[in-house]
């Protein structure tokens, strides 16, 4: 259960290693948007949201999974079945999908960018997706035993790494330079990783001699893919539908002021997504009382949420720096719809503490319908209120769909906790 110094300190190295993450990620923003431009991050914004669903992908979508089982099974005996388990999966799904990529590379660049511009660059993406699943298996497994200290460590080198390759190749390379250094970054990540557990890749290793064994934990771990493809599905398709909107409707231009603000919002949401993978999944996973659980979501909402929307109004207050900052004069249009879409961002930090919950307990079913309604909603409102708003109806969109979201979440949380917590 949640001890208070523990769990403070726990934030704080959360916090460190997250403000690492967003500043090296605004740092290569400002380079992609001043050598780039609008036009070329919404292209790049594609790329990337497509090849980073592969990436889920790769280990079939159990990294939830991993940690939960990991977090909740103390004996040496399940964890080593449960790393089994989990390379079994990863190896097989990782192989499966390295050879899909390849041969339809041509595809996927024409349905990312209506040419086959791309096609050699997603080809050399495939050989790095067993090292992406590799670096996914390590970091929740860490997540697991909860060396909160070890994963801090590689995400703060990781990124710091990240950006001293990046800048150089980008300046010189524009547009391929920075897909290709999205492409290379699990490579990065492998290192690091294996620079400090070096122990745990031994344990991997002698976990393998179990691959052919009868193994409870390989149907378990696959109940979360079904939770994680689904997310991994969704999103991507979900953000081209809704940028092919915007760009259909006002131009490509204003499909880069979209993917700007959602940049910003993604950089300041990695400080929730770290403490709601690293500190509260393991949480859920361990509490088996209403009591237990009511004391998380306590210290989430009255600790966590406030401290987060202040965060967000001093973004918008000072959003005319900002974006000149993060960006360029040529995105200062976008000053305009950043509060709005700070609006649909508190509302979805709610929805996302009933979510985990249901990822922490596998309640597959439940998860699942509540984001194909939130997919379904925010394209359709997107629809609906683009034509009866205007460009502001995009975000209009975006926070009726979290409000949405949030309300079914919640109720499915309730549900789901009545049969399941003591």
């Amino acid at each position: 259960m949640i001890v208070q110094k523990t769990f403070y300190k726990n934030i704080s190295l959360s916090s460190i290693s997250t403000a690492v993450k967003i500043l090296s990620g605004l740092i290569i923003t400002k380079f992609i948007a001043i050598y780039i431009g609008p036009s070329g991050l919404a292209s790049l914004s594609n790329l990337k949201n497509t090849l980073s669903s592969f990436i889920s992908l790769s280990i079939a979508g159990i990294e939830n999974g991993i940690t939960k089982y990991i977090a909740s099974e103390k004996s040496a005996v399940s964890r080593t079945q449960i790393i089994s388990a989990s390379l079994f999966i990863a190896i097989i799904s990782s192989i499966i999908l390295l050879i899909i990529i390849f041969f339809a590379a041509k595809q996927i660049s024409f349905l990312i960018s209506n040419n086959n511009t791309y096609t050699s660059l997603i080809r050399t993406f495939a050989f790095f997706i067993p090292i992406s699943s590799f670096n996914l298996l390590t970091i929740k497994y860490l997540n697991g035993l909860q060396e909160y200290q070890k994963v801090v460590n590689i995400n703060i080198f990781s990124n710091i790494l990240n950006v001293v390759i990046s800048l150089p190749i980008i300046i010189i390379f524009k547009l391929e330079g920075a897909i290709f250094c999205f492409i290379i970054n699990p490579f990065i990540v492998l290192i690091i990783t294996f620079l400090l557990s070096k122990h745990h890749y031994i344990f991997f290793l002698k976990s393998m001699k179990h691959f052919f064994l009868k193994n409870k934990y390989i149907k378990l771990l696959l109940s979360f893919s079904l939770i994680s493809i689904t997310a991994t599905i969704l999103t991507p398709i979900t953000l081209l539908t809704i940028r092919k909107i915007i760009i259909a409707e006002f131009g490509s231009k204003h499909g880069g002021y979209w993917d700007s603000i959602n940049m910003i919002s993604n950089n300041y949401f990695l400080f929730i997504s770290m403490i709601m993978s690293l500190l509260i999944l393991p949480e859920f996973s361990k509490a088996t009382t209403r009591k237990e659980i009511y004391t998380i979501i306590k210290v989430l909402i009255l600790k966590i949420f406030p401290v987060f929307t202040l965060g967000l109004v001093i973004l918008w207050l000072f959003r005319h720096t900002l974006i000149q900052l993060l960006f360029s004069k040529d995105f200062l249009q976008t000053t305009q719809y950043i509060g709005i879409h700070f609006l649909g961002d508190t509302l979805k930090f709610i929805g996302w503490i009933s979510g985990i919950f249901l990822i922490a307990k596998a309640q597959t079913k439940y998860y699942i319908i509540a984001e194909i309604i939130s997919a379904l909603s925010y394209i359709i409102f997107s629809l609906i209120f683009s034509y009866l708003f205007g460009y502001k109806g995009i975000f209009y969109a975006y926070i009726t769909d979290n409000f949405i979201y949030s309300i079914i979440a919640i109720i499915l949380a309730f549900r789901s906790g009545k049969h399941l917590l003591s």
